[in-house]
């Protein structure tokens, strides 16, 4: 048998799932957006990463600017709903079920 020698093999582990993406794309008749993907384009450095309003990374490991942009959310959300949760017209189950579903979710 032959040999083969490979000088040179760039990013082949990612064929894979790019395959995956691009067949369940098309299975759900969902599009790229072309001008966002960053092909054969230099990727720019990050300080931190935020996705879906949660810090994924920062260069120091440190999340106190997430804790701190969470808590702010929060105090935002609870003053909006300050006149509904201190309402006696509202029964408390449904005080509750505002309290765990808007500003639960918010602070997590």
């Amino acid at each position: 048998m032959g040999q083969l020698l490979v000088n040179c093999l760039l990013y082949a582990e990612l064929q894979e799932p790019v395959t995956i993406l691009k067949n369940t794309l098309t299975v759900k008749r969902m599009k790229e957006h072309k001008k966002k993907s960053k092909i054969r384009e230099t990727v720019e450095q990050m300080d931190k990463f935020v996705y879906l309003l949660s810090c994924m990374f920062t260069p120091d490991e440190k999340y106190d600017d997430d804790i701190e942009r969470r808590v702010n959310a929060g105090n935002i959300v609870n003053g909006a709903l300050h006149s509904f949760m201190c309402s006696q017209k509202i029964s408390n189950e449904a005080q509750l079920v505002v309290h765990r579903g808007v500003l639960i979710s918010t602070l997590t």
